[in-house]
């Protein structure tokens, strides 16, 4: 974690093992587990800077997307950081 304000919410594991997704107050992480240790963050998205945390509320794998809630939003993230909405709540 980065800073003492931020903590974790959920984390949520890939049925297959390979990946795990962490939920923090300020960002989403997915970390491979290839290595059998959680020290390689391949994916992350951070709150936008002038919202208020907690911004991520709920996070679930769906295939190799992690879908997510925020307080207008349910979107997903790519393993490649790449992030879409797909509605509004």
């Amino acid at each position: 974690l980065e800073s003492a304000a931020e903590n974790v919410i959920h984390v949520s594991w890939h049925p297959n093992g390979d990946y795990c997704a962490v939920l923090t107050t300020e960002r989403l992480l997915v970390f491979s587990t290839a290595d059998n240790s959680l020290q390689n963050v391949i994916a992350s998205y951070r709150r936008p800077p002038l919202l208020p945390a907690p911004y991520f509320y709920s996070v679930v794998w769906c295939g190799f997307a992690l879908l997510f809630t925020t307080p207008q939003h349910l979107q997903y993230m790519t393993l490649d950081s790449r992030v879409h909405e797909l509605c509004s709540l």
